[in-house]
């Protein structure tokens, strides 16, 4: 009886159980393997199985029920059964191996860009590929070289930490990128396209106590995130209040 009592405490604090999730590749998908191997080292009794879709086919599995939720950007479904938790907002953002020419700069202008070649992982009618063209455009600027196109973020990853490619990826992504390869951020401030990474689970769905501990997990993440994303914009902020009292009249 005693066992049985334990063992009904560990399936009600999240401690025991199974939960199936999903994400879109990128950097939901990364930002969810933190959150696993968090878990993981809580508990060894829980299983996980992680699936990578699309946004329609995550959709798709979650009023199925193959998957109890999922993390990707915010879907435009109006679906009233469906509730979508944002997480944290994910930027745009130009990157480069740290040993591109303009890996050191301390601002990156449209101009440092032209005449660059790119590596693309999606296609460039994505928003962010076209808030890049148009900003160019706006400045009398030849649209960018895509140079290698691919449906694979490893691939253009890769090429662009070994080559002098440009790449756009969410800053998120390139965070966890830059832990297996020298890449850097440029500081460009004309491409500002932003995500919004949300939790996305049906309304009325049963989310076992292991699914919700999950989700705990995932919420903290993206507190962490969103307070380092204040520190970052407050630095930059007060470094362009000195370059203002800094720069000749």
């Amino acid at each position: 009886l005693a066992d049985v009592k334990h063992e009904a405490a560990a399936l009600a604090q999240g401690h025991v159980g199974h939960v199936h999730v999903g994400a879109s590749s990128g950097a939901p998908e990364h930002f969810l393997a933190d959150a696993c191997v968090s878990l993981s080292r809580e508990t060894s009794r829980i299983t996980l199985k992680v699936s990578i879709l699309r946004g329609t086919d995550l959709l798709s599995a979650l009023h199925k029920g193959e998957i109890d939720f999922f993390i990707a950007s915010r879907q435009t479904s109006t679906a009233k059964d469906i509730v979508q938790e944002h997480l944290y907002d994910d930027r745009f953002v130009v990157f480069a191996s740290a040993d591109h020419k303009l890996a050191e700069r301390k601002r990156v202008t449209l101009a440092d860009l032209a005449g660059g070649r790119w590596a693309a992982a999606n296609s460039p009618v994505r928003p962010q590929w076209q808030q890049l063209f148009r900003a160019l455009e706006s400045k009398g600027l030849a649209p960018p070289t895509i140079a290698l196109e691919t449906n694979s973020q490893a691939v253009r990853t890769a090429a662009v930490a070994y080559s002098d490619y440009l790449g756009v990826s969410s800053r998120e992504f390139l965070r966890q990128e830059a832990r297996k390869f020298r890449l850097v951020e440029l500081p460009l401030e004309e491409l500002s396209h932003i995500r919004r990474v949300s939790i996305i689970y049906r309304k009325d769905g049963y989310l076992t106590p292991a699914a919700h501990r999950l989700i705990e997990i995932l919420k903290a993440q993206a507190q962490e995130i969103a307070a380092t994303q204040r520190v970052s914009e407050k630095s930059k902020t007060a470094g362009g209040k000195r370059r203002k009292r800094t720069s000749p009249h």
